[in-house]
């Protein structure tokens, strides 16, 4: 085991630790997060890191001026590795038993009788198109976002190393000023500051990539 996966595995144990302690958290839930993280670690450090040519990227001038270095559109779908999450998170949330368990069973089926292509799931989300979602969500009332949960869930290992081999393209000292990110263009999910001086950093909420951003402005119009 690597020194990084071991020290994530870690962090993670702590984290939820520290959330088991709360009593306004359903417990289902926070098992479904304990085995989704546990998974995306181990596929995250048994993939190698995608090679991202500048050529592919938008020039340094257009990225300042709030251009994405590659779209999320743009970014490549690793089929093996989401095939192998989706698989392993089907499992996983069968496991649990309850609403997931039935809502397992709902994709299992329909990825059985081809009413459901994992590949065109995982393209959708990618392109940020939702109709695909919502229609499935008819099929798992009690869990109607868990298709939409499957595919983000299954990419998200992938996605993540592509973001980093964009970002290392992105000039990190720079203090981005525009309301989406740098690398996909997609609205950020949570923010922090760093360090006394208090850097500003957002993360991603599409390729996880963590950014440095003007400590005074909104981060969603500027």
């Amino acid at each position: 085991m690597s020194s990084r996966l071991e020290k994530q595995r870690s962090l993670l144990a702590r984290k939820l630790e520290m959330l088991r302690k709360r009593d306004d958290l359903p417990a289902e839930l926070l098992d479904l997060a304990a085995g989704t993280a546990a998974l995306q670690l181990e596929e995250g450090a048994a993939l190698e890191a995608p090679v991202i040519s500048p050529a592919d990227l938008a020039a340094a001038d257009k990225n300042a001026l709030g251009a994405p270095l590659l779209p999320r559109a743009a970014f490549p779908i690793d089929a093996a590795s989401a095939e192998r999450m989706s698989a392993a998170l089907l499992d996983c949330t069968a496991g649990l038993g309850g609403r997931f368990a039935v809502a397992a069973e709902v994709v299992r089926r329909a990825l059985a009788d081809n009413s459901l292509d994992m590949r065109d799931a995982c393209a959708c989300f990618v392109r940020d198109e939702d109709a695909l979602f919502q229609e499935f969500a008819l099929q798992t009332p009690k869990t109607p976002r868990f298709l939409g949960f499957l595919v983000q869930a299954s990419l998200t290992p992938s996605l993540e190393a592509v973001g980093r081999a964009v970002f290392e393209h992105y000039d990190k000292e720079r203090a981005w000023s525009h309301g989406h990110c740098p690398v996909c263009g997609s609205a950020p999910l949570t923010a922090r500051l760093q360090g006394k001086e208090g850097r500003r950093l957002l993360t991603c909420s599409f390729c996880h990539v963590e950014y440095g951003a003007r400590r005074l402005m909104c981060p969603y119009c500027g």
